[in-house]
């Protein structure tokens, strides 16, 4: 659970993080361990699809996935960089939860 919430966070904010991760597909699951086993450092939607847990997946589905997931708040807009050919992408992190 380490990045799903605050490390020093009272206990039912610990309960309320893991209440709401069984809500999550398990394609989501996937793509927030991802970002856990990423931290620090935030991924944009690029670099997420070509994490090998993803190479059977479509492009398409993985960006939908990881926008589902800054629709229920688990993810943040955490800078900007350039992709593989040069165009401007959001590069992702965690929400910190308390």
């Amino acid at each position: 659970m380490r990045g799903l919430r605050r490390a020093t966070g009272p206990s039912p904010a610990r309960a309320a993080a893991v209440a709401r991760l069984p809500r999550a597909s398990a394609l989501q699951r996937l793509v927030l361990a991802a970002f856990q086993l990423a931290q620090p450092t935030p991924l944009d939607d690029e670099m997420l699809e070509r994490l090998d847990e993803f190479a059977r997946y479509a492009p398409s589905t993985i960006r939908k996935r990881r926008s589902e997931l800054f629709q229920a708040g688990w993810l943040v807009a955490v800078g900007e960089g350039r992709n593989s050919r040069g165009w401007r992408m959001t590069r992702w992190g965690l929400r910190l939860r308390s």
